[in-house]
């Protein structure tokens, strides 16, 4: 009921039962409503009304967490942030202004300004709360302020209604019931959802801004989440990720009541949550039916109660809910931290043989269960395995090769035994070339294998395993200073939900995977003994470029003499073609340098190039880098080259000999007749090529066999004793494909054992 009808019902009796002239009523009506105005506004004296454009901006008193009072009206949060003790109040249209006067004066509040030209929108402030900046920056003091009134008709005045006492939440419930107001809302807090920051999208949430950038979460932004982010943001999509896309935890459970995961917990058309539970539920052991956990996953490994009296509420939950919160702790929320994909879903299965407050061991029936049933959820497109045994079988190879086939994107842990024996389902075998599995190993934060990670060629790609920090049991969250692969499998497959957001049209599994794995930071093996998968998981680069997909070799393979290398690739999967390929190659031995847009060599249309081995052949040894680039947009103004990450070709046909040892090393050696010359088997050699050094002298010499070692005849030492006077000579080995037979007196042959590089040197002494 509004203010006229409110006076017209409280008379509504005289006029119905008195017969009253017009003129006489409508003075009757002047006269009260000029008496409640009167009323009014003595009730609003003293108080500043300003005009738009009255004040420059005043500054806030400091902030406070407000509960909210309607979630339907207001917004679905329980609690938010907003300016100490502010209101912004509407009034609704022809409302005259002084009511605004008289709400300040009643809740004891200062009219900071009018925010609106053209509507009665004004900013309140308890009157206790003044800034210094309140009083300074007014421009037009009193431009209108309402003089005390007396009352001609001595009607009574209502008393000032100053209620300190109530809080900012009770004058809101009250103003939000009054008719005469449009709108009434606290001052909230409007965040910017992040900010860019080290070329990308860092979220607002508290922990990973304090002291500052990226506070608590330096893994992500050593992994490149934050230029994934800002991918997201500028193909219109949410930072973190698409909500319509789920990562299936299979794990001990999840603590589904976490405030900073509950969100993210998907849920069905009904609400219901989607998940499973595989215990063998005892009837009555959880307060709730067994069915409830067996089929919707009830906590999905907790009750939420402290059932032993340890003060400790769902700890068997503790594993999965870490991993749960590394893959989606919700994000943009001011609260703790976030998840790799923040805005995406989770859904708990619960393969664990305990509930509650008890630890439990996963067996193999049960994961085998819990793959079977996330294969069938169509909003699945990942599923997350941080566990794994040594011990594989028909069944199990089979519900991955099911799940697979129904288009999940399978990310395992490597293990935390610190060996090279494959854990399963992690080193599940590649079937027809084809690679259903992501094997996942840990690193410390500097890229180094963590202590504890296994290892071996069957590892496909490494996360950071250490200094995580994510959502734990009862609310909770911690920090790992050692975390374990299990720690660092739901950072790829977090990377993996954010790639499929970034591209809807993303289904092939094979180019999915090969995307995640080939788009790492790439790691140097100096040996080329590939350990840790091609690199650490890179979400930045992942999404960030669109370079080629590389096809072979592997990301990083060793140079064999005799056998040329072909280089093949094809077109990133989404989008058009490039205009052209750029190959380009250099001596990097693991600094891994970004060759600018002009390097290289253009091949045109063409998908592939082979380096012979004979041209490898004259290359230094050494790890070389390749690296081949889509080009867009050639020769235009805008045109992009895209290179793909580091790739790594170890070549090492120079052999290490075992030198002379000196009297007093590191003083050369001497040798004698008879000493023999032992360097390492080169692999797949026809020949070796003896480069000789000496301040007299200079040969090529073809051993003619492939022995590794030599033995000096008198004739040989004679020479040598003429070729060396009395100075250092030096000798290198290195092993070659180009001729089986071979002699310097022969100019073709002079012109092949030419071709191979100098290998390592020794030094020595020749005796008298």
């Amino acid at each position: 009921m509004d203010i006229k009808s409110l006076r017209q019902h409280k008379f509504f009796k005289v006029f119905s039962t008195t017969i009253i002239p017009v003129a006489v009523l409508a003075v009757v009506v002047i006269g009260i409503n000029q008496t409640y105005t009167i009323i009014r506004r003595s009730q609003a004296a003293g108080v500043e009304i300003p005009e738009y454009g009255d004040h420059v901006r005043v500054s806030v008193a400091g902030k406070s967490i407000y509960q909210n009072i309607n979630k339907e009206k207001y917004g679905d949060v329980d609690q938010f942030e907003a300016a100490t003790g502010e209101l912004l109040v509407r009034l609704k249209a022809g409302v005259p202004s002084y009511e605004i006067a008289v709400i300040a004066n009643r809740y004891g509040m200062d009219i900071l300004t009018k925010y609106r030209r053209d509507y009665p929108s004004y900013r309140l402030r308890f009157s206790n709360l003044k800034t210094p900046d309140q009083e300074s920056s007014r421009i037009n003091p009193g431009s209108n302020r309402l003089p005390t009134q007396t009352n001609p008709l001595t009607v009574q005045q209502i008393p000032n209604l100053q209620n300190p006492a109530k809080t900012i939440e009770q004058i809101w419930q009250e103003l939000d019931a009054n008719p005469i107001i449009y709108s009434v809302v606290p001052n909230s807090v409007f965040y910017l959802e992040g900010e860019e920051w080290d070329g990308g999208f860092w979220p607002n949430d508290k922990l990973m801004n304090s002291p500052a950038k990226p506070g608590n979460k330096e893994e992500l932004q050593l992994i490149g989440a934050h230029k994934a982010w800002q991918i997201l943001l500028d193909k219109g999509y949410p930072a973190g990720g698409r909500e319509e896309i789920w990562t299936a935890v299979i794990d001990q459970g999840v603590d589904l009541d976490h405030p900073d995961l509950r969100d993210n917990i998907a849920k069905d058309d009904n609400g219901v949550i989607v998940g499973a539970s595989f215990d063998l539920c005892e009837e009555g052991k959880y307060n709730e039916p067994c069915d409830g956990w067996i089929y919707l996953g009830g906590e999905s490994g907790g009750d939420g109660i402290d059932n032993d009296g340890d003060n400790l509420v769902d700890e068997a939950t503790f594993h999965g809910t870490v991993v749960a919160g590394i893959i989606a702790e919700t994000g943009e929320n001011i609260s703790h931290s976030a998840g790799v994909a923040f805005n995406t879903k989770i859904v708990p299965i619960n393969v664990s043989d305990k509930q509650g407050d008890e630890y439990g061991n996963i067996y193999h029936d049960a994961m085998i269960m819990g793959i079977d049933y996330a294969a069938t959820l169509w909003n699945v497109k990942v599923i997350n395995l941080s566990l794994g045994g040594y011990i594989t079988g028909p069944d199990l190879e089979s519900v991955v090769h099911y799940a697979y086939g129904n288009g999940k994107i399978i990310v395992a842990g490597a293990g935390n035994h610190n060996s090279s024996i494959k854990m399963y389902p992690a080193g599940i075998d590649e079937v027809g070339g084809i690679n259903r599995v992501i094997a996942v190993a840990a690193t410390d934060i500097n890229g180094n294998r963590a202590s504890y990670s296994n290892f071996g060629d069957w590892v496909d790609i490494s996360a950071i395993g250490d200094n995580i920090t994510s959502t734990a049991y009862d609310d909770a969250y911690l920090k790992f200073a050692i975390g374990g692969t299990s720690f660092a499998t739901p950072q790829v497959s977090g990377v993996v939900a954010l790639l499929l957001s970034a591209y809807p049209s993303l289904i092939a599994q094979t180019s999915i995977i090969k995307t995640i794995i080939q788009r790492a930071n790439t790691i140097y093996y100096p040996d080329a003994n590939k350990t840790l998968g091609c690199g650490v998981v890179n979400a930045g680069f992942t999404l960030v470029s669109r370079a080629p997909l590389i096809k072979s070799p592997d990301c990083i393979t060793r140079f064999i003499l005799g056998q040329p290398i072909e280089l093949s690739w094809s077109m990133f999967i989404v989008g058009p073609p490039p205009d052209s390929y750029r190959i380009w190659w250099g001596l990097e031995n693991g600094a891994f340098y970004v060759p600018n847009n002009e390097a290289g060599v253009d091949v045109g249309s063409t998908t592939s190039y082979t380096l012979a081995s004979r041209d490898m052949e004259a290359y230094w040894d050494g790890t070389w880098t390749w690296r081949v680039a889509a080009v867009y947009n050639k020769d235009q103004p805008n045109e992009e080259v895209r290179w793909t990450q580091p790739q790594t070709i170890k070549k090492h046909t120079g052999a290490w000999i075992d030198p002379p040892i000196g009297i007093n090393p590191p003083t050369p050696g001497v040798v004698g007749p008879g000493y023999k010359f032992d360097w390492e088997d080169i692999e797949n050699i026809n020949n070796y090529i003896g480069e000789l050094t000496c301040p007299n002298g200079y040969a090529l010499i073809a051993k003619n066999d492939t022995i590794s070692e030599y033995t000096l005849t008198g004739l040989d030492f004679t020479m040598l004793q003429q070729v060396a006077g009395s100075g250092i000579c030096e000798l290198s080995v290195v092993g070659t494909a180009l001729g089986d037979n071979l002699s310097w007196d022969n100019e073709d042959d002079r012109a092949l054992m030419r071709i191979p590089v100098q290998g390592a040197a020794i030094r020595f002494y020749v005796a008298d």
